[in-house]
């Protein structure tokens, strides 16, 4: 007897001004997968209690059509800043719109504007430089497995290697995988 898993999505309106003057925002937003409302009810507010809010500074939550976005927050975070440019809205009152005049905090990164023009990024002959980490994450190589660790030492030019970074990593991931260069 398995109970199907829904989405629930909530939307935390600040209870009055002086709240709304108190902490810095309008509203927030709280989103989960459970079998039951009132499971997504109690996680919200558990979520909203580890983010160092009061439950009474907040009306009850209102359900709320899942979002579609790309910059919806983590799921079982309290998120007070999705709802800086949203509000309630659309026919049925439980649709998340943007408010009027307000921009959208996504930036897309799919299409790029040159001359005018909007092309997909790539194709007006512009290469996108990607600018490495100024701190790469390094790994420390005798914590690899030892497969990795000879793998290093070949990427290494017969050096042992110490460290490597994100980069070598999917190198030796590369080589690893790798049975046609024998």
């Amino acid at each position: 007897m398995s109970i199907k898993q829904e989405e629930y999505s909530f939307y935390y309106k600040v209870k009055n001004e002086s709240a709304r003057k108190r902490l810095g925002f309008k509203a927030g937003f709280f989103w989960c997968t459970a079998k039951k409302q009132s499971l997504a009810l109690s996680r919200g507010e558990l979520a909203m209690d580890a983010a160092g809010f009061d439950e009474a500074d907040f009306a009850r939550p209102v359900r709320v059509h899942f979002p579609v976005e790309n910059d919806i927050p983590p799921e079982g975070v309290f998120d007070t800043k999705f709802c800086e440019n949203r509000e309630p809205g659309g026919e049925d009152g439980k649709t998340l719109t943007l408010i009027p005049g307000a921009a959208s905090a996504v930036k897309s990164d799919e299409t790029e504007l040159a001359d005018g023009a909007g092309t997909p990024a790539g194709e007006n002959g512009i290469q996108e430089s990607h600018n490495p980490p100024a701190n790469p994450q390094l790994t420390v190589v005798a914590t690899l497995p030892f497969r990795h660790r000879v793998l290093a030492q070949y990427i290494g030019d017969g050096e042992y290697l110490y460290h490597v970074d994100t980069g070598q990593k999917k190198e030796i991931s590369c080589l690893e995988m790798d049975t046609q260069n024998t």
